[in-house]
């Protein structure tokens, strides 16, 4: 829209000027103020914009934890997100969890014996690190005492370890753990006897089946040396009428078991001589008799040394 301006100028003629102004740009003080109203509608789109979102919309809210977790190789029990300390009955069977939740498991703890699933064990054996336990109906572990478990008797140290092959207040206890009942045991190249009470033989003679041993303080069987004036064969009998060798030395026992000492002996006819330990002479002379390699008298015939002079 164009507006009139009248110019009048003194002495000139009086007739109007008329000037036209365009308004094809128009005034900055308009086009400013338009584009501050828009920033502000803007502003207010974008903050209503923003309400309408979640508040972390990169960050969800982490679900909770209940039951078993797996964290760290370690295994976990949640209830309201917090982790299970101490012990805990899940689906009638009792774990232990430490101070930070984990579960314990192939351990004992506090007397308890808990298997590879951290299951307290009860009323039943369980081996740990190659060691035998029996855990009670309790789920206690047997400690320093016998326990009578499927009508065999065992033996429990300090540590609840049952023990094997071993003495036990003179009872012996096999390989398997199970104290012997009677009769004869090996137990690592020696062996025992026990007797109907079950305790083994100790320090002492026992006759066994009609024949005679000896068994030192440990319960061990002696054979093939002296006891006393008697003398053990190889199976550990005494012997009776019969020779023994003995560290490449032979000795003789009479029909009596004992064995002839620093004396003369004819056996089978022929004569021997026997030092006072017993020890058969041989290779050698004793008086004016000469005893042979073998041990026998030698009686007509003659007698060379190692230059053959007789």
């Amino acid at each position: 829209m164009a507006s009139a301006v009248v110019l009048s100028i003194a002495g000139l003629a009086q007739a109007p000027i008329y000037a036209e102004e365009s308004n094809a740009n128009p005034p900055a003080t308009t086009e400013q103020s338009n584009s501050k109203e828009d920033k502000k509608d803007l502003s207010i789109k974008n903050e209503e914009e923003v309400a309408t979102l979640p508040k972390d919309k990169a960050k969800e809210e982490a679900p909770k934890k209940e039951g078993w977790q797996e964290e760290n190789k370690q295994w976990r029990f949640y209830e309201d997100n917090q982790p299970v300390l101490k012990w805990k009955k899940i689906q009638d069977k009792w774990y232990y969890f430490d101070q930070e939740g984990n579960r314990l498991s192939d351990t004992i703890f506090d007397g308890y014996v808990l298997n590879k699933d951290g299951v307290l064990v009860e009323n039943s054996w369980v081996t740990l690190e190659g060691k035998w336990y029996y855990a009670s109906e309790s789920g206690k572990i047997i400690q320093q005492k016998w326990k009578k478990i499927g009508g065999v008797w065992y033996y429990f140290d300090k540590d609840g370890i049952m023990l094997s092959q071993t003495i036990v207040d003179g009872y012996l206890l096999t390989k398997s753990g199970a104290m012997a009942d009677s009769g004869w045991v090996k137990v690592d190249q020696n062996w025992y006897y026990v007797t109907p009470s079950g305790r083994i033989s100790q320090d002492k003679w026992e006759k066994v089946n009609g024949s005679w041993y000896y068994f030192d303080k440990n319960g061990v069987m002696l054979s093939k040396t002296t006891v006393g004036a008697y003398l053990l064969g190889s199976s550990g009998a005494m012997a009776e009428n019969s020779w023994v060798k003995i560290d490449q030395n032979w000795y003789y026992a009479n029909e009596y078991g004992k064995y002839s000492q620093d004396k003369w002996e004819k056996i089978k006819g022929t004569w021997y001589a026997f030092e006072q330990n017993g020890v058969m002479l041989s290779n050698k002379w004793k008086g004016s008799y000469y005893l042979k390699s073998s041990g026998a008298m030698a009686e007509k015939e003659w007698i060379f040394d190692k230059a053959y002079n007789s």
